[in-house]
């Protein structure tokens, strides 16, 4: 059985000496209010006797009362790895965006754009009423147990600005609180708002698109976040849409790849070049990928359109001239038989 021991030495009433084990500490104030000094930091003690109601918080830590982790070679080698994982896989995902739409025959949707502002937490507990409530309720004992010789009156007195300290501590945390709740609510009752208004429009101009065949295709085109600098323009002549589209240049995409260097603990996330055939490569399936979804787009937006003549083309500086030209990359006119039995084949 082990063997514990504690001992109290009253310095002047009010401001008691500790002594245990663990070792020394410091208690100021008396059952209901107090302030513990320790080498584990300090803490408020503020309750109302005989009712139950306590409360410990601590309003500073020691030194000694902290404690570090020192993660090892493994950990950071495998946290970094993972790292470098990730933001490899986010470039790879802007890349290969044929991937990352809804079926190619499906009706065009309304892509909500994402809400950003993160609902605010409850914020701690202010401490600084608390504090002066605190502060308040020692002197008060201790005076009042100094000039009436009376404990039980003293704890009586000194209670009071320790409820009052809690009360607007909780008070304040409340207000705060609903204050940062409101602010949130009215940002995201606006986006809301705003997202319906322009869905309701792009579902009516959808709609519409026989009709009004540019303007369907405007909106549905808008409606696609392109990863990399893309421009589609087009025309609608009867059941017949000429596309061109304005492909990004090869400068615009990722040339790199993030990568781990470094010996034991002195690693860092870096990056590697691509190699000329790896970056063509991945040029040439995302143009690609590009066309795919624009054609997905138009047969998808236009029913009545039967077939779509595509052009894909960047620019670059002519050799002769030294001017910036269109150089057309790819053409094809796809029609819908085509575009859905090779869908339908592939399921």
């Amino acid at each position: 059985m082990g063997i514990r021991f504690r001992k109290y030495i009253t310095i002047i009433p009010g401001v008691k000496i500790n002594l245990s084990k663990s070792g020394v500490s410091a208690t100021i104030g008396h059952k209901g209010a107090s302030v513990n000094i320790s080498k584990n930091g300090t803490f408020v003690n503020a309750g109302i006797p005989g009712t139950g109601i306590f409360m410990r918080e601590r309003i500073s830590e020691t030194r000694t009362g902290k404690t570090r982790t020192i993660p090892s070679v493994a950990d950071i080698t495998e946290t970094m790895h993972e790292e470098a994982d990730r933001l490899n896989e986010k470039v790879a995902k802007d890349l290969v965006i044929w991937e990352h739409l809804p079926h190619p025959m499906q009706y065009p949707v309304f892509q909500i754009a994402p809400f950003y502002l993160e609902k605010p937490r409850p914020i701690p507990v202010p401490m600084l009423p608390i504090f002066v409530g605190v502060v308040i309720t020692i002197i008060i004992f201790v005076l009042a147990n100094l000039y009436t010789n009376s404990t039980e009156w003293a704890v009586v007195a000194s209670a009071i600005p320790a409820c009052v300290g809690m009360f607007f501590s909780f008070k304040q945390k409340a207000q705060i609180d609903y204050q940062n709740s409101t602010k949130w609510q009215s940002e995201y009752d606006k986006w809301d708002a705003e997202q319906k208004n322009l869905e309701e429009d792009f579902v009516a101009i959808i709609d519409c698109g026989k009709e009004e065949p540019e303007e369907a295709l405007s909106v549905a085109f808008e409606n696609i976040r392109w990863p990399y600098d893309t421009h589609i323009s087009y025309q609608v002549d009867n059941d017949v849409a000429l596309v061109d589209i304005d492909l990004p240049e090869i400068e615009e995409l990722p040339d790199s790849v993030y990568v781990v260097r470094g010996q034991g603990r002195d690693k860092e996330i870096d990056t590697k070049a691509k190699t000329k055939v790896k970056l063509y490569e991945e040029y040439a399936r995302h143009i690609h990928g590009i066309g795919v979804v624009v054609a997905a787009t138009v047969f998808s937006t236009l029913l009545h359109v039967n077939t779509i003549v595509l052009s894909a083309f960047s620019q670059r500086k002519s050799k002769q001239t030294a001017m910036t030209i269109d150089e057309y990359l790819y053409s094809a006119i796809i029609t819908r038989d085509q575009w859905t039995s090779l869908f339908d084949s592939s399921r």
